[in-house]
């Protein structure tokens, strides 16, 4: 594994805090007025008549005769998901891609490897402008089945490809790593991936948290693992 210059330490600081920041606010701030709904829902559904219900029975903020109105919350963690946690994972998986991948001889593949990382993050923020979209049509004009199936298959490209970031980092991690630190994190990127992938292809949204839970321990122990080196 290779050390990290100041400049990148700050860069991996600053990720991790906008993605735990971000976190915390698509919980809080932004989160369902329901308290019931996960994003994730939005993004694979089957169609305009499922992507209705979901979004008014979870998201809807109603006027007085009980018609919808808005989608406030729901448009702001589109928005905080966009500006902070999408910008803080693809660096983070940058910065962890560059750090175990090959010798700086290979500078070509090192870049090549950050690719799928960098392609998941444009497809989230597709997927969070098609939604959007898809909120106007609802409340302005009338949705249709293939404005949320482009939802849907731009979300499950971003999870595939967030797989094979994840998938990249086990292979990485074993010449990069040492000791407990290489097993934990080939353990937890490897679950994370599998777990990605598969609810990606199932369109599984437990499986997608199961996979979100082992990447962030996997970035965990990499980053500490990383802050140890001089």
């Amino acid at each position: 594994m290779m050390p990290l210059s100041p400049f990148r330490r700050w860069m991996l600081g600053l990720c991790l805090l906008g993605a735990i920041v971000a976190m915390v606010l698509l919980q809080t701030v932004a989160g369902s007025p329901r308290n019931k709904a996960n994003p994730a829902d939005m993004e694979l559904t089957s169609g305009a008549v499922q992507f209705r219900d979901l979004a008014r029975a979870n998201w809807a903020t109603l006027d007085g005769e009980n018609k919808v109105k808005d989608y406030q919350a729901l448009r702001l963690n589109l928005l905080l998901d966009s500006l902070l946690l999408v910008p803080s994972y693809v660096g983070l998986l940058i910065l962890f891609t560059l750090a175990l991948g090959p010798s700086p001889q290979h500078a070509w593949l090192r870049q090549c490897l950050c690719v799928p990382a960098v392609a998941a993050g444009l497809f989230d923020l597709a997927e969070n402008s098609m939604t959007g979209q898809a909120l106007d049509d609802l409340l302005h004009r009338s949705l249709v089945d293939a404005t949320v199936w482009d939802i849907t298959l731009a979300s499950r490209l971003k999870w595939a490809l967030l797989a094979l970031a994840l998938l990249i980092l086990t292979w990485r991690a074993w010449p990069g790593l040492t000791g407990i630190t290489r097993w934990l994190a080939m353990g937890a990127f490897g679950i994370g991936a599998l777990s990605l992938w598969a609810g990606a292809g199932l369109i599984s949204v437990p499986l997608l948290q199961t996979g979100l839970g082992f990447m962030s321990l996997g970035a965990l122990v990499l980053s500490l693992g990383l802050y140890r080196m001089r």
